[in-house]
């Protein structure tokens, strides 16, 4: 099922709208205006660069892959780019000819993609030279991980294949039961030195040894209800966060959850609706709902501790940090900064490209920000 990024409150909201029969009842669905607020800080854009067209005619969003002051990632027609951080000049870029999903990772010098055709492939970062290539049964549209060993790659039929990083030599395979419906979206794996975790579509996370595969745990964030397909939907389709033993991980029409990453054990547990990737600055974890409100969650306790609700059903996508703010860029293209403090209103600039699917990546001072037209461009607050 494909949805984009207004879409996600529409689907929240499809049973809803099926009942209204007044201009009213319909009004009251519609985006919200923009609130008037004076900027308390000053954001400036200190490059962009145009990458090429990032749209394909499945949706799907960018993952950055980053390393070095480097960035990369492909356009729709398979070309690889790789970016400056400091300037924003492409340092080269390789016509691959193959049909390559735009999320990107890197580790050890090697640059991992998949492929709409089940195809994953290793670059070189430092020229783009192919080093090996190897199938997975399904599309990869979330980047392949890597912990400089191994390679683990999500394809959306729900399997989880892991090759060798250096031969492309496939290790192990496990394969999943996808729902009925889900969203069009997927969650990288997680690969650390020892583990491969992964999130699936039925709002279940395992944890696999990653050398051979055998199973070290599985919990499940959030459980499915309702009696339609429609209200079962509990994808988890942002890569799980790790900061130190734990990991937080967010489910559609389900829950927030903070895990320990040894065991698997569930420390606590918040109800929310998103498919966005979550962030974390602060001892806080930053979520956005499908509805549009920005979340802020004691990453210890789980407690609530601001919600802003300024922005509901103005397609709002993933939070990222920028210094002591957090950043969201709505469907229009405004970029909001948020207090991490408050969740107060901060700053709002237009960002710079044509549509915002992906999520703004945080790199050192600077907001990375990669719009549907190819356009990728690094903000920074004022001085």
């Amino acid at each position: 099922m494909i949805l984009m990024r207004r879409g996600l409150w529409l689907l929240a909201a499809l049973v809803l709208l099926a009942s209204c029969s007044s201009n009213e009842e319909k009004k009251a669905l519609e985006p919200l205006p923009l609130v008037e607020f004076e900027n308390t800080v000053e954001v400036d854009r200190l490059w962009s660069t145009g990458l090429g067209g990032q749209a394909k005619k499945l949706y799907v969003t960018t993952t950055l892959g980053i390393a070095d002051q480097t960035a990369y990632t492909a356009d729709k027609d398979g070309v690889v780019y790789a970016v400056n951080l400091e300037n924003g000049k492409v340092l080269w870029k390789r016509k691959t000819g193959l049909d390559l999903a735009p999320s990107a990772s890197v580790q050890n010098g090697q640059v991992y993609f998949g492929g709409y055709n089940g195809l994953v492939i290793a670059l070189s970062a430092e020229d783009g030279s192919e080093l090996w290539r190897g199938e997975v049964t399904s599309e990869v549209i979330a980047a392949p991980q890597s912990n400089g060993s191994e390679v683990a790659v999500s394809s959306i039929d729900g399997s989880l294949t892991v090759f060798d990083a250096s031969t492309g030599n496939k290790m192990w395979t496990y394969g999943h039961v996808v729902p009925p419906l889900t969203h069009r979206g997927l969650a990288s794996p997680i690969v650390t030195s020892t583990q491969v975790i992964a999130a699936f579509d039925n709002g279940q996370i395992l944890a696999f040894n990653a050398n051979d595969g055998s199973s070290l745990w599985e919990t499940r964030v959030a459980q499915p209800t309702g009696r339609h397909d429609l209200e079962r939907i509990i994808d988890i389709d942002g890569t799980p966060l790790q900061n130190g033993g734990f990991l937080y991980a967010a489910t559609f029409q389900g829950a927030l959850a903070a895990i320990a990453r040894a065991q698997g054990r569930i420390v606590w547990k918040q109800d929310i609706s998103t498919a966005q990737p979550l962030a974390f600055a602060n001892r806080r974890v930053f979520a956005t709902a499908a509805d549009g409100t920005v979340l802020a969650y004691n990453a210890n306790t789980g407690a609530e501790e601001w919600k802003n609700d300024k922005m509901l059903r103005r397609g709002v996508g993933a939070p990222a940090i920028l210094g002591d703010y957090v950043a969201v860029i709505d469907a229009d293209g405004y970029m909001h900064l948020l207090s991490q403090e408050t969740g107060e209103f901060a700053a709002r600039i237009s960002a710079k490209g044509k549509r915002f699917l992906s999520a703004p990546v945080s790199h050192e001072d600077k907001l990375l920000v990669l719009a549907n037209n190819g356009t990728l461009s690094a903000y920074t607050l004022a001085d």
